[in-house]
Formats: structure tokens, sequence, C-alpha cells
């Protein structure tokens, strides 16, 4: 349907780091003696994934959609450099406007959330009366 969701995605890394014995979940900690080198390589490949997860997701859902004119890149993934990069590229090769907010705004859906929470708090609206008033 032309969107995608990272949940679940940092339990699946750690799923997979405690699989292969590289996780001590009595100390939530990684297992390696070189934990900093081995972090790094970690992240390094979960974004390598991800970078090229999205850009097959992207293009094949743009050149699908012979319609699309723009594309528009939010949330707290759009704050990774390299993976705004490779999506502006794919925009920029297929001909398509590319939008992205600063990245001071780009925050993890979590974040919105919790402000909407506070805003409501503030208020003093319970979350009853904001869901019936929906």
């Amino acid at each position: 349907d032309g969107t995608i969701s990272f949940s679940g995605l940092k339990t699946a890394v750690l799923y997979d780091l405690m699989k292969t014995g590289n996780y001590d979940s009595t100390k939530n900690k990684i297992r390696e003696k070189k934990q900093a080198e081995y972090r790094k390589s970690v992240a390094e490949s979960t974004q390598y994934a991800i970078t090229k997860m999205l850009s097959a997701f992207f293009q094949h859902h743009i050149k699908k959609e012979i319609s699309i004119k723009a594309l528009t890149f939010v949330g707290g993934v759009a704050c990774n450099t390299i993976i705004r990069k490779e999506i502006k590229e794919i925009a920029d090769s297929l001909g398509i406007a590319f939008f992205a907010p600063e990245k001071k705004y780009c925050c993890d859906n979590a974040d919105m959330i919790a402000f909407v929470a506070a805003q409501q708090i503030k208020a003093n609206k319970t979350i009853s009366s904001y869901t019936e008033s929906i």
C-alpha cells in the first residue's frame, strides 16, 4: 500500500544477537571483547540493510504508480543522513520531487505521541475525553 514501518526491527536485531550468542541478556550487554567495534559493525550492517530495503521499496512503488510526482520522507528514520541521501538520489533519478523536513523535525512517532499526551494532561483532558471527541 505504499507505507512502511520499522516496528520491531531493533527487537529482531537483538534476538539475532542473542541467538548467535553475542548478547548477554542477564547483563544487557554485548559479549564481544571489542564491544565498541562490534556495536559499530551491527549498527552499520543494520543501516545498510534498511537503506537497501527502503531503496527497493521506493523504486518498486514509484515505478508502479506512474502518477507519483513527489516523495515525502518523514519520521525518525528520515533523520539518518545516509538513508536520506539514498532516497533523495532515487527520487532524483526518477525525476520526481523529494521533500523531507529539517532533521530537527524528524522524530520518532513515540515522541509525537508523548507530546500530544503532555498537551492533553496540561489541558486536564483524560484519554477518554479525548477519544470521545474523535
